[in-house]
């Protein structure tokens, strides 16, 4: 059996890892929310580009000399979501592995 001043120890370091956690778990809820939002923006990003005929819109608007606008380029939006994509991936696999 362990003595007292061990037991007591034992259970203020894991006290202290208690407390860490518990500020830590706010901010991961903190996180959470964030995320749905970014993915509520993302979507709206996605549909633009995905369901929307983004490239009229760039030739309607380089007629006029109008066309600078970055969610117009080849690459931007496209990269971002592949990005999000893998981001997420490393996420679901990260949850599931600690299942």
């Amino acid at each position: 059996m362990k003595t007292i001043e061990e037991l007591k120890a034992k259970c203020k370091e894991i006290d202290k890892i208690l407390f860490e956690v518990e500020k830590e778990f706010q901010e991961i809820e903190q996180i959470s929310q964030r995320l749905k939002e970014f993915s509520e923006k993302m979507e709206i990003i996605e549909n633009f580009y995905f369901n929307e005929d983004w490239q009229k819109y760039r030739e309607e608007l380089a007629k006029q000399k109008q066309d600078n606008f970055y969610c117009l380029s080849e690459d931007g939006i496209w990269n971002l979501s592949v990005a999000y994509r893998e981001e997420r991936l490393k996420i679901v696999k990260q949850l599931v592995q600690e299942l």
